[in-house]
Order: C-alpha cells, then structure tokens, then sequence
C-alpha cells in the first residue's frame, strides 16, 4: 500500500513475477478489501507515511484484527528516521524497510515473511490433523508434564477412566488420579511407577500387567506405552497411550473367530478372495496396494504365487491404474463395487466384486473375483457360456451341500426336484423318498404352532407359488417317520420364466427351531413365574405389617425399604441409596452398624426381641425409644456370597409399654387393695364402733345433773378426744374415697364462699379461746360449691395452722373475690417447712415438721385438702420461710368447667 504511483508500480514489478500483487493508495481501499471476508493476503508491504490515515494507525488498527502471523506487515519508512521505524514495530510490524531500498532486498524479506506465514498456515494444519487423529483414535491418551500433572487427553481416554470433561482430569496429577493403586488395591508408590520412571529417565516403556483406576472407583486392566517428550535434550513431559486389555482381548477372540468362519467359507468357495491395502501417494492418488490374504482359489485365478505380503506393482509391474483408482475409491467412500474389467498385463477378464472391509484409515478392499476370460472371448463365448454356468451348479452344490440350513426345490406344481443333504436330515427322509413328493403329501402330516392340521396348499411354498411373492419366518412343524415332531422355520422364495411374470418353481430354505422354541417356551414360563413371584413378593412387601428393608453391600445401602419401615424411621427421611450409619446416625453409637457387620461378615442370621432402639424420626436432633423384635437375615449370590442382609422386624414398642404399664397397675392395684383392707377393717370393727359407744355415754354423763364440775370437765375432754377421733375417721374414709375412687367428688350448688368460711372460723375461733384468728373478706363471694367440702378444707387449713404455730401467734385468713376465681390464704408465724418436705406436702400420711404434737392425726389432713381442690377444679400452692412465715393459697373456680390459674 503506497500513495505514491511510481513506487508502488515498482515494488509491484519486483513482486509480481513470484507473487500475486494488489495495490491500494490509502488505507480506505485496503482495509475495505480485507473487510469483505475470506483469507488476508501473505503479505502487507505499507508505506509508513500516508494521506488521510497514518502508517501507525493502519498497522495499530489492523493488529487488532490479524496476528503477526496470520498477516505480516513490512513497513517501508524512511531513510535514517529512526523513529519511523521504531514505532513501526512498536505498532506491530514484522519487519522495516528503508526507503529508497534495493529490489533484492525488498524481495527477500518479502519471501521470508511470507515463508513464516506458510509455515504457520501448515503448522496449524498439522495441528488440527494431529487434533483430529486424538479425538477419533480409540486409544486413550494423555500427556503429563515434567510435574506428573495431566496437559491433555483425549476423549476415548476420558470414556476410558469414566469422565466427563477435560476440566476434570487437566492439571490433575494423573499417577495420584488413576494410577495410585495395583490391582489387587494395595498402593502404587510413585518410586515404582513404571509411566514416572520415564519421566526421570527419560527411557520408552511400555507394560501389559496393570491397571488405571476410573472415576467410579473401578480398576480397569490396560496395556500402555509411554513416550518421553524432550526440549533441548530435556524430558519436560510425557505420552502415555492406553488401551483396555479386556476390550482387545474380546475384539481378538472375536476377530479371530470371525477370519476362522470367514476363511473356512472362502476356502470352500472356487471364487478368488484376496484382502489387499490400497497405497496412497503423498497427494492422496492411489497408486499400489499390498495383499494381504489370499484363498486357494485365489492363484488359479490371477497365476500368481506367494502373493501374500507383496505388491501388485512388484508381481505385475504393468498392471492398469484403473485397478488401483476403483480399489482407492471403495477403500475411502466406502462403497462396495461390482464390475468386470480388462486385466491386460495378465492377459487375463475379470469379474470382481470389491468392499470395504474396517474403517477408512485402513485402507483395506476384500475382492471376491473370478477370471472370465474365456466367457468374454468372443469364438468360445457360448462354450465358455455353458463352462460358466456348469461351474456355478457345481460350485452351488457345494455351498448347498455345506450349508447347516435345509433347502429344496419345487417345480411350478409344487413338486419337490431337489433337495441338499440338510433337508434330508430336517425332513428325517432320503433324498430318493423327497423327490416327487409335494407339499399336499399327507405323509408330512404338519401341524400350525397351535397345534392344529396345517393343510398342504397353504404351505410357505404353495403361497410363494400362488402370490408371486417370498414367505419368510413361517414356522410349521413335521412329524418324522419315528413320530418326533420337528419344528422348522421357512423361507420361501418364487422364480420365474424368463417373461418375468409365470413361476417356473419355488426355492425353500428351513432351519430347525425345536429346541428354540423349547427354550423360548421355558423362558417365557420361568419369566411368567419370576414375575408371579415378584408381583407377589411386592405386594407382600408393600403391604405387610411388618418392616422390611434390603440393605446390599458392606456398607449396608438402603436398596428396599416398605412403607411401614419409612414410617418407623421417619417418613421424611431419605433412605434409598444410602448406607444406614448416613441414612440413620443415631442408631450408629447403639450397636446396630455392628450387629450388621457381624451378619454380613459371620452369615450368621441374628434374631432379637423387644430390642430397645432410639430414633430421630422428626430430623430435630430428639430421640425417640421403640422397641422391635427384628431378623437379620445374610442375602447370598448364586455362589452363596453374602451381598446384603434382608431385615424384618416388627414393631412391639406400644405392646412393651402397654405390659410395663399393666404390671406397674397391677402393683398399684395390689398395694391398694391391701390399704383399702386395713383401713375399712380399722374404721369398721376397731374405731366407729368403740367412739360411738364412747361418745354416747359422755352425752349421757352430761347430762345427770349430779355430776360435779370436776367429772364435768373430765367428760367433755373425753367427747372432745372422740370427736377428734371421729374427724380421723371421717379423713380416712374420705382417703379412701380419693385413693381407690378416683378421687373426691363435688356437689356443687350456689352458694357465698365468704359465708363458708366465716362460719368456719367462727367455729374454730370457739374451739380454740385462746387463738387469735384473724379473718379478711374482699369482693364477690358467689359461685357454685359443696359447702361441706369447703367447710372441710379450711378446716384443715386452720387446723394446720393452729397446731403448727406459736399458741401466742396469730393466724390471719383472707378470702378475695376476682372475676373467674375466689382466693382463699391461710397463713401460720410457724417454724418454716423443710424444702425438701414441700414437693411431698400434700401426699397422705406426710407432715410438716417432724416433732409429734399433743394433737395427733394420721397425716390427711392436706392430702383432703388438695383433693377437695382437684374435685372443684382448682389449685393450691404453699409458701414457707423464717421470715415470712407460711402461707397455703387456694384458688377455686366460681363454676364448674373454669380452670383455677
């Protein structure tokens, strides 16, 4: 590019005679040539100083697009301006050239850069050759550097090691990702790596006796070899080419089953086979080839000898190049080809029928051909006529008499004309007894699949006959002359007159199916019975009342789990898939993991009852206990392997807590029955009786009026010690009544609560003269009460108080009437009760102090008064301390259903 006509008329004359040259003005040509797509050109010569546009600008701009590569700039500047050059390069300039400059000179430089773009233009084709033979190779490779880390692989390497991306494997150290074990899984220290110690020494190795690890944790056996890649005489890495033993090995007993069958075939066959590779020339022309498998047949047709391993250029140096362009064209396209061709440096006509045996790259053509020289002569053409058609009977004789598959013909009548030795041992007859028979013979006495009589006329060949048209697959069976019936399998095929439209006969071919459809019938009964057995076995496992879980493996993975054992465990859990110390943490510090290794380990099955478990069923970190009578039972391979353990349990938690309860009741109702024994015994016969009689003559005693004032006192001492005995009575009966009934009952009816207890007080206010009781009374006292029951409970209370305190002291009550409640407080200046006494307080036969007092009692007196509470549906509390005292607080409801607080 120059803006100036004469100089660029000259660089173009130096230029042009070797290279295709454009010139442009100004950079607004240039640059819209370049933007219209396709390659740039090998070289851009530009002049550094330019109208409308500066040099550095053009090469700045046009770096940012193209690479020094992929467009080199020479730059013409001028003569000694050191700065035009300098920034000619600092703006991305390959080369300089001063201006004026020497013709030679711009000539060579421009050869020179533009050898540089060749070379990277088949560089990057030889990389994207070489990037496409990685990816379409089927043997794994990678490549490490210095470090061990993996620089590449390839995609049959990561189908290899099980992986799905390149990121997973690139930069990863491979010994310590797929090499770090031996197969029986001990370790692979790094110091014995056969691949590593070609790194240190920079030696070829190659190995056939290990394995890789993959991805899944599965080893694979490989065979690979490793190449060292050198810099300047340095190993800076490695080339580690893999392939799977057990692959190869299938692919070569397959491939050498497959040349045996093939080779027996075309060893038997009077055709030339021959498997030859096609030559390519270095511009991909075919050119040559190389045989590399022949049959007998193969030198009576072409007259050569030992052919194997040679050329077709070495045995017949004058042979066609047609030959070579028709095998190049079938060994690229894949394409198979039939024809006959003139092999004149032979002397010899050949009709050939030529495939692609492999892939492409190997180049590979299979020809089956015959030599038809005499056919094609034209004095002999119809003797060698009748020489080719008597060769092809023969030949079909032969194949028809080596064929396993049975095969007659019969005539446009359905008389049977022939027949190979296979149909006479399928039909069970000689082939003097077939020929003249037909299909209608009632000695074939054949029958359908379904057992029914299968009439000659519909036979496969009798259809072909009739619709012009091939039968295939029809299964029919024959009775033998020893009565064994035969199943076959036919084919049939009709031909026709040379009009194209009249059948001249019918070919049939058949195959006995007996002990196919034996086994197919086996089958199909033992897969009817696997999956009875599995409907059922699901069913049963889906509905039974007990919880069954399938664990496989040592680490005892959920592979099963029934409904009844997800709810057991919690129905949120997720069990599936998971080992059970993952599934279920908890129960691991409880044994279970171990009992299970045991099974797994031992076979022996375990079988438990009432095992105590504990489990997390809400996923909060909240034990809950269940019991279970379980079985553990070892699951065993067909070689009688444990694989797993079958679990069945059931759970008995409620049926243990239910038995624990009852036996605790039955205790309970003992011990009850016992009490409720003793005291209607004691009330009954050792006390009412006795204090009625007691107090009946006291009364009587008053009442004379001769009795002295000292007798007097006496008496009523006496009708007070009754009357006190007399409430211990009572106080046992109710006991009773509480303990053995369920507690006591309420006959609630309206009533003022603040009259029930003043006239309490007011009693016991006379009973004890000298006592200070001091009683206070606020709002409401209407509700619903058993007045009796009241009046007994603060009787108690006051009693209480009064034994329990100084005689000097005062004891204050208060009743106080809130909106759903009444409040009833007594309180004592006594000594304070034990704190260890107060949670037992109101349990019978318990006091709050342990001296005995003048006033005995049998401990009841709280214990009604808590129950008289409970019957009105309320609650009571007590306070007790040296400094304040004790306080009892009863809260009661106005009305039955209210709840006291």
């Amino acid at each position: 590019m120059d803006d100036s006509p004469p100089e660029a008329r000259r660089a173009a004359g130096v230029l042009s005679a070797t290279y295709t040259v454009d010139i442009f003005p100004d950079a607004s040509g240039m640059l819209e040539r370049l933007s219209r797509g396709g390659a740039p050109p090998h070289l851009l010569v530009l002049d550094w100083r330019l109208p409308g546009s500066s040099g550095p600008e053009t090469c700045r701009f046009l770096r940012e697009r193209y690479d020094e590569l992929t467009l080199p700039i020479l730059v013409l500047t001028s003569d000694g301006e050191r700065e035009d050059w300098q920034q000619a390069l600092a703006a991305g300039a390959n080369d300089y050239l001063h201006n004026p400059y020497d013709d030679a000179e711009l000539l060579a430089r421009t050869r020179t850069l533009v050898r540089v773009r060749q070379q990277a233009e088949a560089l990057q084709e030889r990389e994207e050759r070489m990037r496409g033979l990685l990816e379409s190779t089927a043997e794994g490779l990678w490549g490490l550097d210095a470090e061990g880390r993996c620089t590449f692989v390839n995609p049959a390497c990561l189908r290899l090691l099980g992986y799905d991306s390149t990121e997973e494997v690139l930069g990863r150290d491979m010994h310590d990702l797929t090499h770090h074990s031996h197969a029986d899984g001990t370790p692979y220290p790094t110091e014995a790596c056969r691949i590593l110690h070609v790194l240190r020494t920079g030696t070829y190795a190659e190995a056939d006796d290990e394995v890789v690890w993959r991805k899944d944790g599965q080893p694979v056996p490989v065979r690979y070899r490793v190449s060292p890649v050198r810099r300047g005489g340095t190993v800076v890495g490695l080339v580690v080419a893999v392939e799977d033993v057990r692959a190869r090995e299938e692919a070569e007993a397959a491939l050498r089953t497959s040349q045996e069958r093939y080779r027996t075939l075309f060893e038997s066959i009077d055709d030339g086979y021959c498997l030859l590779r096609v030559h390519f020339d270095a511009t991909g022309h075919p050119v040559d080839c190389r045989y590399l498998e022949t049959n007998t047949a193969f030198e009576t047709h072409t007259g050569l000898r030992n052919a194997v391993g040679r050329r077709a250029r070495e045995l017949i140096p004058d042979l066609d190049a047609s030959w070579f362009e028709t095998y190049g064209q079938v060994a690229l396209t894949g394409q198979s080809a039939r024809f006959e061709s003139d092999a004149a440096a032979m002397g010899r006509f050949y009709e050939v029928y030529a495939s692609r045996v492999g892939p492409p790259e190997l180049r590979q053509v299979a020809l089956v051909f015959k030599d038809v020289t005499a056919r094609k002569a034209a004095e002999a053409e119809r003797k060698e006529f009748l020489v080719q058609a008597e060769a092809e009977r023969t030949r079909l004789t032969i194949i028809l008499s080596a064929l396993e598959e049975g095969v007659i013909l019969q005539d446009a009548q359905g008389t049977l004309r022939f027949s190979n030795k296979a149909a006479e041992r399928l039909l069970g007859v000689s082939a003097d007894q077939l020929v003249g028979r037909t299909s209608a013979d009632p000695r074939w006495r054949p029958v359908r699949t379904d057992g029914s009589p299968y009439p000659g006329e519909e036979h496969p060949p009798m259809r072909a006959l009739r619709s012009g048209q091939g039968i295939r697959g029809d299964v029919l069976g024959v009775h033998h002359p020893d009565g064994r019936l035969v199943w076959l399998s036919v084919n049939a095929q009709p031909f026709f007159e040379p009009d194209g439209t009249t059948p001249a006969g019918v070919v049939s071919s058949f195959l006995d199916v007996t002990a196919q459809r034996a086994a197919d019938a086996e089958r199909e009964r033992l897969l009817g019975e696997v999956e009875t057995a599995r409907v059922r076995l699901a069913t049963l496992v889906e509905h039974a009342p007990a919880t069954i879980c399938l664990l496989r493996g040592p680490d005892h993975v959920y592979e099963l789990v029934n409904p009844p054992y997800q709810r057991l465990v919690g129905t949120n859990r997720r069990l599936l898939g998971l080992p059970v110390r993952e599934a279920l943490p908890e129960v691991v510090q409880q044994g279970f993991i171990g009992l299970l290794d045991t099974v797994y380990r031992t076979g022996q099955p375990f079988f438990g009852s009432e095992v105590p478990i504990r489990l997390d069923r809400r996923g909060e970190g909240t034990l809950e206990d269940a019991f279970l009578s379980q079985v553990y039972q070892p699951a065993r391979d067909a070689a009688g392997h444990v694989v797993g353990i079958d679990a069945f349990s059931f759970d008995v938690t409620e049926q243990v807590r239910a038995r624990r309860e009852a036996e605790r009741l039955m205790v309970l109702e003992q011990e009850r029955a016992d009490f409720e024994q003793q005291l209607i015994g004691i009330v009954s016969h050792d006390l009412r009786t006795p204090i009625a009689a007691i107090t009946m003559g006291a009364a009587v005693l008053l009442r004379r009026p001769d009795v002295e004032e000292r007798q007097r006192r006496t008496v009523e001492r006496i009708l007070s010690s009754a009357g006190r005995a007399n409430r211990m009575i009572h106080d046992l009966l109710d006991f009773t009544q509480a303990r053995l009934g369920g507690g006591l009952t309420a006959q609630r009816i309206p009533g003022d609560f603040h009259a029930i207890v003043r006239q309490v007080v007011e009693e016991s206010q006379v009973s004890h003269p000298g006592r200070l009781l001091r009683l206070t009374q606020t709002g409401d006292g209407g509700g619903e009460w058993d007045a009796d029951r009241l009046a007994q409970l603060v009787s108690n209370l006051l009693s209480n108080a009064l034994h329990y305190s100084p005689p000097a002291s005062e004891v204050r009550i208060e009743t106080r009437g809130e909106p759903e409640h009444l409040v009833l407080a007594v309180h004592n200046a006594g000594a304070p009760i034990p704190p260890e006494v107060l949670p037992r307080l109101f349990q019978p036969m318990q006091r709050g102090v342990t001296e005995v007092s003048e006033a005995r009692s049998v401990g009841l007196g709280l214990y009604i008064v808590d129950q008289v509470v409970r019957a009105h549906g309320g609650s009571v509390s007590v306070t007790s301390s040296h400094e304040d005292g004790t306080t009892f607080t009863v809260s009661l409801p106005r009305r039955a259903g209210l709840v006291s607080s």
